[in-house]
């Protein structure tokens, strides 16, 4: 009697045991067909017509030519600066001190940004 006990007891854990796996198994399944996306087709496709594709010797060739248009602005630019800096015109020295002013406003403003992102530097 004391055996049989002992293996009614095991055997009920065995029971249990199963029936909660089982339980389990059967929400997974019921929650993975709840999850599952459910896709509804509105309109089916239609191919195009005709072929359609970026029109790729177009913009190599527009970007080559203003590529190779400013090549030429930038050494023509080049040119002009130097000659004006050897025969040291009244248009370079404006020019130059033009330039010298936007660099220290720019380097100003800069300077500002970086004081203003870190929490540093005087507010208005």
């Amino acid at each position: 009697m004391f055996q049989y006990l002992g293996l009614q007891r095991r055997l009920n854990t065995a029971q249990d045991l199963y029936l909660t796996l089982l339980r389990e198994f059967e929400t997974a399944r019921i929650e993975e067909v709840n999850d599952t996306p459910v896709l509804t087709v509105i309109d089916s496709a239609i191919p195009p017509r005709r072929k359609s594709h970026p029109r790729r010797i177009l913009i190599a060739g527009v970007a080559t030519s203003v590529a190779f248009a400013l090549a030429v602005l930038l050494a023509m630019m080049s040119n002009y600066l130097e000659e004006a800096r050897q025969i040291s015109s009244a248009d370079y020295v404006n020019l130059r001190s033009s330039w010298v002013k936007v660099q220290s406003e720019l380097r100003a403003l800069v300077g500002r940004g970086r004081a203003a992102a870190t929490g540093t530097g005087a507010r208005k």
